[in-house]
């Protein structure tokens, strides 16, 4: 919906957004800033040093939370981001970006979610590119395929339905008369196949991680 329509829908019934934002509107919304400082730590423990960021809708709110997440923790941990991007946030968004990529000189790519991500995989895999030899990559949702896709992948966990739950929940409280508070929900890394070193990368002290836990 565009502002105006919100505007429109709060004049006719309660309303509270999850994963965006309106000036006069509560929302549900998730903490870029954990997942993205395990996703630094993670590649910055590898040996990476240089990292993509493949961008989403340059005017959603999830990009923006995003991009300005990346530039802080990044930074602090000491790893350049090369932007790469805008790109329509599907299948065919992240494969339209992995010529981008590779002539961005850079050894992991962080992508706006996972479906980009496993476009853009799925692209630089017909171009005989390893992943996660040659490239490392990080997606950002937790859909239930990247864990199915293969390799499967590395990424940010958002928790989508404890925003659902916790959004009706707000409401109800509302609609009683409660002054409830709309949260913010953390993220966090899941580690799976889609990163490993650099090539040429030194040897990490680091014991490798189990597959599919939260990076914490």
């Amino acid at each position: 919906m565009s502002p105006d329509e919100l505007e429109r829908v709060r004049t006719l019934c309660p309303v509270v957004l999850v994963n965006r934002t309106h000036p006069a509107l509560p929302a549900v919304t998730f903490d870029s800033r954990e997942g993205v400082q395990e996703a630094a730590s993670h590649l910055r423990a590898l040996g990476h040093r240089r990292v993509a960021y493949v961008a989403g809708p340059e005017h959603s709110f999830s990009n923006r939370d995003r991009e300005s997440a990346l530039a802080e923790e990044f930074a602090a941990q000491g790893l350049e981001v090369v932007l790469v991007g805008h790109y329509e946030p599907s299948f065919d968004g992240g494969r339209r970006a992995a010529d981008d990529v590779l002539v961005a000189g850079v050894t992991a790519v962080m992508v706006y979610n996972d479906v980009m991500a496993l476009g853009l995989v799925g692209r630089l895999l017909a171009y005989g590119v390893s992943i996660p030899q040659d490239l490392s990559v990080i997606g950002w949702d937790d859909i239930e395929f990247s864990e199915m896709f293969t390799p499967a992948l590395t990424t940010v966990h958002m928790p989508r339905e404890e925003a659902g739950r916790a959004a009706v929940e707000f409401l109800l409280a509302r609609l009683a008369g409660a002054q409830a508070e709309a949260p913010r929900l953390d993220t966090h890394l899941v580690f799976r196949r889609t990163t490993a070193r650099p090539p040429a990368a030194p040897a990490s002290t680091t014991a490798p991680l189990p597959l599919g836990v939260p990076l914490s």
